[in-house]
């Protein structure tokens, strides 16, 4: 076999790779490697070590993935081959990335960006740049984050790339939203959506040039894909967005758009997600039977998404609606199952979320012992992960306890370490929620003096939180109006796009009516003057005719009679040619001042895309004559020998 023949069976296994059958691509893969170490073909040995890379990554062995890959690039290094070892590099940093081994897959990630830009690979650029704003975002230096996602964007966008481009934004609305910018992630958001639907509709009506870019084996391949499960995560995105600053409404429009796409998917996981968020809404907004619909919908799908930490925040918040609703049995269930799942992935905020609720319904119980034992688990996990939020609430439910029990001085200390936490942490919220409950207690208890000072300190934090949110829905009311406007923008942009079509195609129909009147007006003119040219011949032949001369005259006077002599003249033709070439005789007889009326027309007759043949009888001329013009033409014109006379008339303006 040749090494032609090994590269079509190597390139044969990621194509059947890439549309799922991976026992065949795997049979593929093993084939090739046997010829590849038979005939000592390092570039093919080097393709089938990253195709079994693939295939081991599909098996969830990233480890083995990881050395498979190594050994492709050993090889490539051996042979010189910089650019396919650069699409090395880049997948070693997805593993690395996946392996969550930040460092390592930044390393990588540095090295394939240097190598791409190296050979001029754009498409690559745009990859390792991609992975490179994805490690900095999980090692929280959002502004490195930034600058390479916004650049692998650019490289996207250039290149139409739009599917593509489009998931770039969203990878950049997502470090916004993990900084609570969740203006600005609504602004990426939308631009995302925008290129995923003009992507979409290009896909849907089957244009050549949709696609991503995929690098197989030694060469790139277009991937033609649909992009509905990435809309939807948009969707989905866009509506915790909104969700989170307060705007439900326009929240649960796009996660509903989401939700119905991923059922027609059969996107189990991305289904739970749409319903769950929903049902956040319905708890903020304190409709509890609604929220609890929603998480109830959640439940049956959770067995097939097998994401614990999803599931047990999703049996805490309905531990919640429960409280809320004094069912405390139902509560407790739905609150042990959170607790364990939490436990099993070792997230042990979860885990105090749980104690924390814990803590409320045995106090709703009175079941004060059983509060106390709660809380000091609680402050005691709280001060080991340094979690201060959950010590505020839980010295804030230890003065509710010692409040109900009568123990009033232990309650107000418990009240006031809360607040001052809450004060050290800027917990602004928190510190006048706990401040009010000071008061209540101190007024209780007699003290008035101390209950005007906490009320004094509740009313400062109230303004600094009435400031705070107010310069905060300002700047959102600005970034919104920012979003708006691009909306906006976009809408005309397209209305002025379809006019501009609309003219254009009217103008070309009207230059394509144009052109088919010139033609016909040539062919016209050419026919009269074949007929002309036959009609002085016959004249020509009646004058020989040896007969009276009254009857050569009575024959020359009926055949004048019949024949069709130039229907249209030269001025009537004149007036096509300039319909479609309005500036043509003004410009040619501007630059050139010297030519003869004759040359004029013999140049017009040019430009219409005539031959001597056919000019010599539109102008009754011999065809020596009308070389001879062209000689005088080229001469006054500046031609050399070398250039085209036609090509030269056919430049000037249109």
């Amino acid at each position: 076999m040749t090494l032609e023949q090994i590269d079509e069976l190597i390139i044969s296994g990621y194509s059947v790779f890439f549309t799922g059958k991976f026992e065949e691509a795997t049979t593929i893969c093993n084939q090739a490697f046997e010829l590849c170490r038979d005939t000592i073909y390092r570039q093919g040995l080097a393709g089938c070590h990253s195709l079994n890379a693939r295939l081991l990554v599909n098996a969830r062995k990233r480890d083995e993935a990881i050395e498979e890959l190594l050994k492709s690039i050993v090889l490539l290094e051996e042979i010189g081959n910089t650019h396919y070892k650069a699409h090395q590099l880049y997948l070693l940093a997805i593993c690395y990335f996946h392996s969550e081994q930040y460092s390592v897959s930044r390393q990588y990630s540095e090295k394939a960006l240097e190598m791409f830009r190296e050979v001029g690979d754009e498409y690559g650029e745009a990859d390792a740049l991609s992975i490179l704003a994805s490690v900095c975002g999980q090692t929280s230096d959002y502004k490195c984050a930034l600058e390479y996602g916004l650049l692998s964007y650019e490289l996207q966008i250039k290149n139409n790339l739009l599917n593509d481009a489009g998931s770039r934004l969203i990878n950049i609305s997502t470090i916004y939203s993990d900084q609570a910018e969740h203006s600005q992630a609504i602004n990426y958001l939308l631009q995302a959506i925008d290129l995923k639907l003009k992507y979409k509709e290009a896909f849907d009506s089957r244009k050549e040039e949709t696609g991503s870019p995929i690098y197989v084996y030694n060469h790139y391949t277009f991937i033609k894909k649909p992009n509905d499960r990435t809309l939807s995560d948009a969707y989905i995105n866009l509506g915790t967005a909104y969700q989170a600053i307060g705007n439900y409404t326009e929240a649960s429009q796009y996660l509903q758009k989401a939700l119905e796409i991923k059922r027609t998917l059969g996107d189990n996981y991305g289904e739970a997600a749409a319903l769950n968020n929903i049902g956040l809404i319905f708890l903020e907004i304190k409709d509890y039977s609604t929220a609890e619909w929603y998480f109830l919908q959640t439940i049956p799908l959770l067995e097939y998404i097998n994401n614990k930490q999803v599931t047990a925040t999703l049996y805490y918040n309905l531990g919640i609606i429960n409280i809320s609703n004094n069912k405390i049995v139902e509560a407790n269930e739905y609150l042990e199952k959170s607790e364990q799942l939490f436990g099993e992935i070792e997230y042990p905020i979860g885990q105090l979320m749980v104690i924390e609720q814990r803590a409320v319904i045995a106090l709703l119980e009175k079941n004060y012992k059983l509060v106390f034992h709660y809380l000091f688990t609680g402050l005691t996990l709280s001060n080991l992960l340094s979690a201060k939020i959950f010590e505020v609430m839980f010295l804030s439910l230890k003065g509710d306890a010692y409040t109900e029990t009568g123990e009033y001085d232990k309650a107000i200390s418990a009240y006031n370490q809360s607040v001052s936490i809450a004060q050290n942490q800027e917990l602004y919220s928190k510190e006048a929620e706990v401040l009010l409950k000071l008061v209540a207690l101190h007024k209780q208890c007699g003290n008035l003096s101390e209950a005007l000072t906490c009320l004094e300190q509740y009313q400062l934090i109230k303004e600094k939180l009435s400031t705070t949110e107010s310069e905060h829905n300002l700047r959102n009311m600005q970034i919104l109006h920012q979003v708006e406007l691009y909306k906006t923008n976009e809408e005309l942009s397209k209305a002025k796009i379809k006019q501009l079509e609309m003219e254009l195609t009217i103008k070309q129909k009207e230059s394509e009516l144009l052109n088919q009147e010139l033609a016909l007006k040539v062919q016209t003119m050419v026919i009269q003057m074949e007929e002309t040219s036959r009609f002085k011949s016959e004249i020509l032949t009646i004058t020989k005719l040896e007969e009276k001369p009254s009857e050569i005259k009575r024959k020359i006077v009926l055949k004048l009679r019949n024949s069709p002599i130039l229907r249209d003249s030269w001025e009537s033709y004149l007036e096509s040619f300039r319909k479609v070439h309005p500036y043509f005789q003004e410009v040619l007889e501007s630059e050139f001042k010297d030519l003869t009326s004759m040359e004029v027309k013999i140049c017009i007759l040019i430009r219409a895309g005539l031959r001597s043949e056919v000019i010599s009888q539109i102008l009754s001329l011999s065809e020596r004559t009308i070389e001879n013009h062209r000689l005088r033409l080229r001469k006054k014109l500046g031609l050399s020998d070398s250039e085209s006379l036609g090509i030269f008339i056919r430049q000037r303006q249109r």
